[in-house]
């Protein structure tokens, strides 16, 4: 690691502290842990937002779709800030990633990745296949996602909370108008 990535590894877990602090969250837990309590936050924040409630048992598969790749989005950028594109094919890497997802996703639909129920094994389904159906036709959403988020992560304002509202919205309609996925 270079002192150019130390430092911004630094300054990236000074900004999500910050954000903790303004949370509420326990700034003693894991890096990880803290980092999913922060995208679960953006995830409800963005559903308030748009006008959609919080995921519930009642909440329909699309939207739960709709939130799982706005969530994954979010892990996207939070990696990458962190780690830098670099290191995004690294072993490590995949690793890190992949126990935040399983957080955020546990702690945010209420169900072990490893272990779903039916529901979530119906959503995660779903959720995987609007993300690589998006991926293909409309990466310039994908991308967005990932721009808001890197601006809620740049601090956490109207504008930035906004932005992903819209981009939650604009997933959600675009998994409507491309069904089945």
């Amino acid at each position: 690691m270079t002192p150019d990535r130390m430092l911004e590894y630094g300054v990236f877990l000074r900004d999500l502290n910050n954000h903790c602090d303004a949370l509420g969250i326990d700034r003693v837990q894991h890096i990880l842990l803290k980092s999913s309590q922060f995208l679960i936050f953006g995830g409800d924040l963005a559903r308030t937002v748009s006008g959609g409630e919080s995921l519930t048992p009642e909440t329909d598969h699309i939207e739960c779709a709709a939130s799982l790749n706005l969530l994954t989005q979010g892990v996207h950028q939070m990696m990458m800030e962190k780690n830098g594109e670099a290191n995004r094919h690294t072993q490590s890497y995949k690793q890190e990633w992949t126990q935040l997802w399983e957080f955020t996703l546990a702690h945010s639909f209420g169900w072990d990745v490893s272990n779903p129920n039916v529901r979530g094994v119906a959503i995660m389904d779903l959720g995987s296949r609007l993300a690589r159906k998006l991926n293909a036709q409309n990466p310039a959403l994908q991308q967005r996602s990932c721009n808001a988020w890197g601006a809620l992560l740049g601090g956490l304002t109207d504008e930035s909370v906004e932005a992903l509202g819209a981009m939650y919205v604009e997933t959600l309609q675009w998994a409507r108008a491309h069904q089945p996925l």
